[in-house]
Parts: C-alpha cells; sequence; structure tokens
C-alpha cells in the first residue's frame, strides 16, 4: 500500500562536478522505492556540461521533469520552483553531489508512517574532497519531541536527507530566503507550527564535503545566524513573524 504514494525528489544543480551530479541522480533513480518522481532544477542556463547530463538522464526515464533556469535564482528559488510544480504528495530533498543509500527512501517512508510524522529526516556519512569516505555524527532517533527538545541547541537537520509530505511546504510558503539558513529556518518554523518531526538514526545519505560550498565559504555569518534563529526559538517568540530580511541583517 505505501508503495502507491509516490514522491517527489526535488534537487537543484549549479556548479557541481559531472561525475558527482552522475552519482547522485543514479542514486536516486536506482532505489528501491521506484515510485517517484524526480524534479532537477539547473539554477546555471550557462552550465552546458551540467545541461547535456540532465537532458540525457531526462531522455532515458520518464521520471524525470527538468527546470532549466534563465537566470540564476539562487537555492531557495530554484526549489521553490521546482516544489510549485510537484504535484506528489510527498516531497525528498536531495543535493546535487550527494548520494542516496539504495533503500534510503523506503525506509523512510516506512519510518514517516510508523510514527506518524510529517516529516523525516536521517543521518549522513560523509565525502571528503579527496574521496575517502568517513562517518557522520552518531545521534540517536529522535522522535517529535525529542527532536523539538534538541533543535534548541543544536541543528540534528541534514538538507538532503528530508522527506516530508508536500502539505508542509505548502502550510509553511516553501522556503524563505534567509541566507546560508533556509533549512533551519524552515525546521524552526516547521516546529512552531506543529509540524511532527522525526531523525532517524540511521545514516542513509553520503553528504559531500567542499572547501568551496555555501557551508564553508560563508562559515561564520551561518554560524550567527543559526544561534540568533535558536535564540528566538528558546524565548518561544514566532519565527514566523520575522522578516526573512531582518534575519538577514
Amino acid at each position: 500500500l505505501m508503495e502507491k504514494e509516490k514522491i517527489a525528489v526535488i534537487m537543484s544543480a549549479y556548479n557541481e562536478q559531472k561525475s558527482w551530479l552522475e552519482d547522485s541522480i543514479t542514486s536516486i533513480l536506482n532505489q528501491t522505492y521506484q515510485n517517484i518522481h524526480v524534479y532537477i532544477v539547473l539554477d546555471n542556463p550557462e552550465n552546458e556540461l551540467l545541461h547535456q547530463v540532465i537532458t540525457g538522464y531526462a531522455a532515458e526515464d520518464k521520471r524525470i521533469t527538468y527546470l532549466k533556469n534563465s537566470k540564476n535564482l539562487g537555492l531557495v528559488g530554484s526549489l521553490n520552483k521546482a516544489i510549485s510544480v510537484v504535484t506528489e504528495d510527498y516531497v525528498a530533498r536531495m543535493d546535487a553531489d550527494d548520494i542516496s543509500d539504495r533503500a534510503r527512501l523506503e525506509k523512510e517512508m516506512q519510518f514517516l508512517h510508523k510514527h506518524g510524522l510529517d516529516f523525516v529526516m536521517a543521518g549522513a556519512d560523509f565525502i571528503y574532497e579527496d574521496g575517502n569516505v568517513g562517518p557522520g555524527d552518531a545521534i540517536p532517533e529522535l522522535l517529535p519531541e525529542k527532536l523539538s527538545e534538541v533543535q534548541k541547541y543544536g541543528n540534528v537537520s541534514i538538507h538532503s536527507s528530508w522527506l516530508l509530505k508536500k502539505s508542509v511546504y505548502d502550510n509553511l510558503g516553501g522556503y524563505r530566503d534567509v541566507k546560508y539558513c533556509e533549512d533551519l529556518d524552515f525546521v524552526i518554523r516547521a516546529l512552531q507550527k506543529q509540524v511532527r518531526i522525526g531523525r532517524m538514526e540511521e545514516h542513509l545519505l553520503l553528504y559531500r564535503l567542499r572547501s568551496t560550498s555555501v557551508s564553508m565559504s560563508y562559515a561564520m555569518e551561518q554560524m550567527e545566524k543559526a544561534s540568533y534563529i535558536r535564540r528566538i526559538y528558546n524565548a518561544g517568540e514566532s519565527l514566523e513573524e520575522m522578516k526573512a530580511e531582518l534575519l538577514n541583517q
């Protein structure tokens, strides 16, 4: 019965290496959970190499919808664009340089249904720049009550491991342009709207660490902004009512 529920997988590509994007797309298409549709946004319309990779996959697999931006919109704009055309009831996130475990979506759907969740995330191991793989943080299973408490002290969310109901995106109006913290902003706003979020103990993703990534390039600003968002959350104040422009200041 669960397999009848279709999952949209949304991905935005910009400047990834060809092999990284190929590995990422392949890891999604080869999932044990096959009832999926993949929406890939190319946010760099001048990147002809990635354009060719995506069009090649789309020509071979009708489960892919290719969305090419006419200009750079950034990650938030690109993800919101994909969400706006999604018709499926469930949405999974995937980064264009990460690799999903073959059973990731199947296990996340099982976990979501077992615990009556709206939103599930999983753990991840790391791919370093030299190509070696190392273990990620060992975090125990967190169901809604524990996760909402833990998020007061640190972020346990890995964005590209998310699987959630499309209705959560609809209710929150998608992502806000909170630079370098759009995912944390989304999670806290969801928690404040009583969205039931759980985190699996199992690591179902290989997360690529890059010295040129946004998280590394803007690490201090990201850390300060995340700390400020948590202070708002801990004080019981509404993050939704605080405009993204103010958070970006």
